[in-house]
């Protein structure tokens, strides 16, 4: 991951310590890692109240939070660097750190539980908002199977079909 501080050196070291541009997007960084950080504390202070849905609702937003921040910095590293910056391996630049931070930060949007249903989450457990609507939630799941033309057949997954 790249950090905060990261970025301030490899701007400096770059010549681009004064670029408006830049430091834009470091402040906005910053911004973000400060929200982020508080989000944290008051999801931890709500649950600790004993408001546990407040408390997993806060985490889904942190986990938003640290999706956008990852995205983010991986985005102002390949700024400041330059093209050199998505090159991979021992010749490109910080030996392509930047290129795997870069891809990495793609990563973060699905593991840990997908953004999408993190908003989810966040949205009935925070806004009061209703579940999306399932037409199949109430039908045993051998019954969905059946009707995308599959079997349901426990013994299928030992026959390798």
């Amino acid at each position: 991951m790249v950090t905060l501080a990261d970025l301030v050196a490899l701007a400096r070291e770059h010549g681009r310590g004064d670029d408006p541009l830049i430091r834009q997007q470091i402040a906005r960084l910053h911004c973000y890692l400060q929200v982020g950080q508080w989000t944290a504390l008051r999801a931890k202070a709500e649950s600790a109240a004993g408001d546990q849905a407040a408390g997993a609702a806060g985490a889904s937003t942190g986990k938003i939070a640290q999706t956008r921040i990852t995205k983010l910095a991986a985005e102002i590293a390949l700024d400041i660097v330059g093209t050199g910056g998505l090159l991979a391996g021992a010749d490109a630049a910080e030996g392509g750190r930047f290129a795997k931070a870069f891809l990495f930060a793609r990563a973060s949007s699905i593991y840990g539980g997908a953004d999408e249903i993190q908003r989810n989450i966040a949205a009935e457990r925070v806004l009061g908002l209703p579940r999306e609507p399932s037409p199949d939630r109430h039908r045993p799941y051998r019954e969905i199977l059946h009707g995308l033309g599959r079997r349901a057949d426990p013994g299928s997954a030992n026959r390798g079909s």
